[in-house]
Parts: C-alpha cells; structure tokens; sequence
C-alpha cells in the first residue's frame, strides 16, 4: 500500500506542528485510505521540546524562574532521566511572544530564566542537552543565562549583583567561570539548534537583523551593537574564540557565540539536528508522497528552514514533494528543487478562517485534492 508522510514545522501562532501533521495525516488516510505517519519537525525555536518528545519520551518539568522582563513565570522543559538528556526551548524562558509590544526593549531583557532551566536540568541529572533558541525577546548575548548558572560579571562598576540585561553589555570588563560553573562545563554537552546563520556582529549580525522586532529603535541598536563589540572583544581576549564572524553566533541575541565561547556549546543547524535524531531521510525514503509546510512559505523558507531541508531529502531520494502552507509568497519559478505542489490556506479560503480555523480548513483543502496525491503516486 502507498504511504504518506506528514513532516512539517508550526503554523506560526495558529497549529503546532502535531496539529497540522495529524490533521493531514487524518485527511489522507480519510480521502484515501492510503497509510499515512507524521514526524513533528522544528528548526530549533517554537515545537522544539514537543518535536522531540515522543522520541525521546520525555517528561516535562516545570520551573518558576525570571521571565525575560524579570518578573516570576513558569517555563517547561524536556528530561529523560534514562539517558541523562534534558531537551530546552530558549522561548519558554524568554520568549519574545511573552513580551506584550509596548514593552518590548531589548536593553530591559535577559535570559537569565534560560540559566536556571538549564542548571535545573543538570542538577536532575542531564549530562547532555538539545537546546533549541529561536523566538528570543533579548539581545543579552546569553550572559543573563550564564550569570543564572554562576557566571561572575564585573562592569565598570564592580561585580554585577543584579540580573544581567541588554543594557548591561557596554559596560562588561571582565566575566569570570568560578570552580562550580567550570566542573558543569565538564560534564555538560550542549548542542545548540541555531534556526539562523547570522554572526554576532556587524551588518548581518544580531543587533542589525534582529533587534527591530524586540523593540530596538535607532538609538537602542547603537548601544547594543556597542556592547556586543565589547563583548566580543572580552571573548576573544579571555577564551581565544573570535565569536564576530562566527556562523550562528548572533542566534538569540548572541546566545550562539557566547554559549559555543564559554560552555563549548556545539552550534548546529536546528532543522538538521532535529532531523538526525528523528530519522528524518529514513522515513523520507520510505514513503511514496512527502507533505511539509510552514506557515508562510517566502523568501526566508530557504534560510534552514524545515521545508528548505525537506525538499533537498525529497530531491536526494527522488521522492514528490507537496508544501502546505498558511500563506503562498513564492512564485511558481522560484519555488526551490523537490517542489510538486503548493497547497496554501489562504487563497482557498481567505485569511481570517486560514487564521482561525487551520486545521479544519486544511483537511477539507487535502481532501479536495486527493486525485492529485493519487497521481503523483501514479507518476512514481
């Protein structure tokens, strides 16, 4: 019997990815009677815990630690006692979608709730962790982070005693890792799921990409961007890592370089290490027709996205492609290799149903187009 495989990343603040893989996995087996299997896929920000749960059958734990505003908030992680693991979202923590827009200002925030997820999951035993960072409100490099966990950091001023935020970066002279932080690097592993390449500084870098949509004006950036050059500089003076060109040291506000610096973190493309740990191409292999899908497929979808990764499986093993999506951006010659079908919710039915009502609405756009599933299974 032909099969169908669902992979596809979240619908961006309307489905999870389960959601939006179990739904097409319903309508083809409903319109088809054709088997059908889904593997939750993320690139490293929003799904990460959950695209990773059922493979690693993971409990979740609850902490109260400082959201990224510094008030008290309840974040979740991923643990498997039996094989040491813990599997940490960045957003939980200090997520940019906890942050109402007014108050959005990247020079007030700090991942300091990521640092004490982080130290929670070590001290229940984790000796390795995945740590997906997208979706991040702040631009602190990862120091709030690492103070949580025992980082000493001296400003101009003397030893930092309150939470390090954004505004703090300019005045760093010196960060200290005391005996108790460096035995956690010892006996740590982190890998780090980057969902962008960007480098910590400059034109490409985290302040001038990012910085806009946590709430940085023209004057906040040039204070950021000021800070992250000193941060760099410190960096590379005290641990000899150069993080300023580094691919995926801007992820997260810089969390990437600084993290890969001082906790030898390994920077790793999101997509792909959810895919490695999922047997992505295995499944990929195995079935007759490939769903994937986004929210919005565009002109970012090629950056390490999900889809972008699945079509170049889909090319490699010769197997058809169809993207579902919210929105369709992408013109017909510039949809990238391993692309069938274009499926988008919108043109079908308009934007305020597509955004209320996802699942269902693409269900009923699945099943109306079975005979063309059917003929790409023809076609093989």
């Amino acid at each position: 019997m032909p099969t169908v495989l669902a992979c596809c990343d979240s619908f961006k603040d309307t489905a999870t990815a389960d959601e939006v893989n179990q739904t097409i996995v319903s309508a083809i087996q409903d319109a088809t009677g054709m088997s059908a299997s889904k593997i939750n896929m993320s690139d490293g920000g929003e799904g990460f815990v959950s695209a990773l749960q059922d493979a690693f059958n993971l409990s979740i734990v609850s902490v109260s630690v400082d959201g990224p505003l510094l008030s008290p908030i309840t974040a979740t992680y991923g643990l498997c006692e039996a094989k040491h693991l813990a599997v940490i979202e960045l957003a939980a923590a200090a997520g940019i979608e906890s942050v109402p827009v007014e108050l959005r200002n990247p020079l007030n925030t700090s991942t300091s709730g990521l640092g004490t997820l982080i130290k929670d999951a070590y001290e229940k035993g984790a000796r390795s962790i995945l740590l997906g960072i997208g979706g991040s409100a702040t631009n602190d490099a990862g120091l709030g982070a690492l103070q949580s966990m025992g980082l000493q950091i001296h400003t101009k001023h003397g030893l930092l005693n309150e939470t390090f935020c954004g505004k703090h970066l300019a005045d760093v002279v010196d960060i200290v890792i005391p005996p108790e932080l460096e035995e956690m690097v010892k006996r740590l592993s982190i890998s780090v799921a980057c969902d962008v390449t960007n480098p910590f500084v400059g034109g490409l870098g985290a302040v001038a990409v990012f910085s806009t949509q946590k709430g940085a004006g023209a004057a906040i950036k040039m204070e950021l961007e000021r800070g992250m050059e000193n941060l760099a500089r410190i960096i590379k003076h005290k641990f000899n890592v150069d993080v300023t060109d580094m691919s995926g040291a801007g992820a997260a506000g810089g969390v990437g370089g600084s993290f890969h610096a001082l906790l030898r973190a390994e920077l790793k493309p999101g997509v792909e290490l959810i895919a490695d740990n999922l047997g992505l191409e295995d499944a990929i292999k195995a079935a007759n027709v490939v769903f994937t899908g986004e929210g919005s497929y565009d002109s970012q979808t090629a950056g390490g996205k999900v889809v972008s990764h699945v079509q170049k499986l889909c090319v490699k093993d010769m197997k058809p492609c169809i993207i579902v999506c919210g929105r369709n951006q992408m013109t017909e010659t510039s949809h990238a290799a391993g692309t069938d079908l274009v499926w988008d919710l919108v043109s079908v039915y308009g934007k305020e149903q597509s955004m209320n009502n996802p699942c269902n609405s693409l269900q009923k756009l699945i099943e109306s187009k079975k005979r063309d599933v059917i003929s790409l299974i023809d076609d093989i």
